[in-house]
């Protein structure tokens, strides 16, 4: 309205256009991931997505990110604005610098192929280009699992068979400190070993009867098998069973290895286990008994007392009697010896009778009975 009262009017539009704002995140990228950008976006309903990178972005419900060519090598950007048309406000934008992180290079060394039971050692051959690892988680393949924070070198577990052969597939699990994680698996093979036992029948004899018989009693064995004898001499053989005749007296160390063969891949391994038991071979039972004595302090010595001489034994024993059944002397030592008294009275000149008994190593009991004259 002007000065002169007349009136007039006009419309104008104006558009009010609210800020934008948008950001995203992400998990840390480690080699081969694929990343996922998760968006927060306000006031807008488009964005665009710009990377410094080599790698591509895939545009689903939630836009991702597949890092390419020099991205694992070095830091790279990505940044996203909001894109409308027809804005008043400035559009927003928001970027962020990513790197993506090396795996863990994973590797254990250990034998491919096993007698069981054993102890299995694992070399732990595990690096990294860049940054530590933080830890370790071993399944042994049997339900034995380990977790070791740091770098260990050498571990191990104990692995039994329950049949002829048992696979077990050990797999080594390395966590990077920037979480990155990555695994590597191996298969071992597990063979049954024998046990080595064997019974000699006797285990003590003389070399009057020298003659021994190994029994095996080898266990856990597999139908295919081998076995050596080792008598403690010279000689050796390969049967199951063995008979062996000795020629020398002494304690001898027998040892007997038993032996599973299997074949595998055209390939031929041994799983044995050893035994060593002792044979003893002694000298046979010697009795000398003496005939007569005269106990007057003259002539040689062993001819003052009565003493049989007795070696090679484990029991002994010697009464002497009268003739008429009375006990003159008795004694369980070879060392001890009659001089013809009894109870510190002289005996008469006349015959008695001794009886000498002993044992042998065998466990096999002799007895000896005659006569002795006592001459003064």
């Amino acid at each position: 309205t002007n000065i002169y009262g007349c009136v007039n009017d006009t419309n104008e539009i104006i558009i009010v256009d609210d800020t934008k704002q948008v950001e995203f995140t992400n998990e840390v990228v480690c080699r081969y991931d694929t990343i996922e950008l998760i968006l927060n976006v306000v006031n807008s309903q488009n964005v665009k997505w710009e990377t410094s990178g080599d790698g591509t972005f895939l545009y689903n419900e939630n836009t991702k990110y597949i890092p390419l060519g020099n991205d694992v090598e070095k830091e790279f950007t990505i940044k996203v604005t909001t894109d409308n048309k027809e804005n008043v406000c400035p559009e927003a934008s928001f970027e962020n610098k990513l790197k993506v992180y090396p795996l863990p290079n994973v590797r254990f060394t250990s034998d491919d192929i096993i007698c069981a039971p054993e102890e299995v050692i694992f070399t732990n051959k595990t690096a990294i280009t860049s940054g530590s690892i933080e830890k370790f988680r071993w399944d042994y393949g049997d339900g034995n699992t380990e977790i070791i924070k740091g770098k260990y070198e050498v571990v191990s577990n104990y692995y039994g068979v329950t049949g002829q052969t048992d696979n077990y597939t050990i797999k080594l699990t390395a966590t990077s400190d920037k979480g990155c994680m990555n695994s590597y698996s191996k298969e071992i093979t597990a063979l049954l070993r024998p046990i080595a036992k064997f019974r000699p029948q006797p285990s003590i004899t003389t070399i009057v009867n020298p003659n021994i018989y190994f029994k095996n009693l080898s266990e856990y064995l597999n139908g295919n098998n081998l076995y050596e004898w080792n008598f403690g001499t010279f000689d050796i053989v390969n049967t199951e069973n063995s008979n062996y005749r000795y020629t020398d007296t002494g304690t001898f160390n027998v040892r007997l290895i038993a032996t599973n063969v299997y074949e595998i891949n055209s390939r031929r391994y041994e799983c044995y286990d050893t035994i060593i038991r002792h044979v003893i071979i002694k000298e046979e039972l010697l009795v000398f008994i003496p005939n007569i004595f005269s106990p007057d302090e003259k002539g040689v010595d062993e001819n003052n007392y009565f003493k049989p001489i007795v070696s090679n034994y484990q029991d002994y024993n010697v009464k002497v009697f009268n003739r008429w059944g009375g006990l003159m002397w008795e004694s369980d030592d070879s060392e001890e010896y009659w001089d013809g008294t009894k109870n510190g009275n002289i005996c008469q000149e006349g015959v008695y009778l001794y009886v000498v008994k002993a044992k042998n190593y065998r466990g096999e009991e002799y007895e000896f009975t005659g006569t002795v004259s006592l001459i003064r």
